[in-house]
């Protein structure tokens, strides 16, 4: 694609997003919506040293954004702690799993974006609408070593070891729907 190319969706996009954007700001006093307007009132305070430093909350279990895997609000309590400590395990993985050299290239990337968006994740007040997209691609990371180890010619060699690939991928969509089931009780 070339630049030229570029410039002129880019200047067709905002031609036809200036009508909104001057409506709003005459309407509203700003061009800003108004959820982010409200939002930043509850924002925490942001330093730079929290930010450099947010992979230490998610190591520690004291960040929302570590709990991809958690029902919505499960930070209030009732939970067993199995079912954090399975959540934990999972994040965990899919977070940091970049830093693994044998995972492939593609798992590595997601991987990678999940973590750089773990600092975007920090920066504000984590309502439970924004996990959902990030508990997909966290999914997509944990399911690709999985199938990588699956389709490992020792896997293939080994019924036994197959068998437990398939029992540990059906436990874990087990839990879920379990945890699933309790939050819709």
């Amino acid at each position: 694609m070339s630049w030229a190319r570029l410039w002129r969706g880019a200047r067709l996009g905002g031609l036809l997003y200036l009508p909104w954007f001057a409506g709003a700001w005459w309407y509203y006093g700003s061009p800003v919506p108004h959820t982010i307007v409200a939002k930043s009132a509850v924002t925490p305070p942001a330093h730079l040293l929290d930010r450099a430093l947010v992979p230490l909350p998610i190591l520690s279990g004291k960040s929302l954004t570590g709990n991809f895997f958690l029902p919505t609000y499960a930070e209030f309590g009732g939970w067993p702690a199995l079912v954090w400590f399975f959540a934990r395990s999972l994040t965990l993985v899919a977070v940091f799993g970049w830093l693994a050299p044998r995972l492939s290239a593609v798992a590595r990337r997601f991987s990678l974006t999940l973590f750089v968006g773990t600092f975007y994740l920090c920066s504000f007040v984590l309502f439970p609408c924004y996990v959902p997209p990030w508990t997909l691609l966290a999914s997509l990371v944990l399911a690709f070593p999985v199938d990588t180890l699956y389709r490992h010619p020792a896997v293939g060699a080994r019924p036994a070891a197959a068998s437990t690939i398939r029992i540990g991928c059906v436990l874990a969509i087990f839990v879920h729907g379990a945890i699933l089931a309790c939050v819709a009780w």
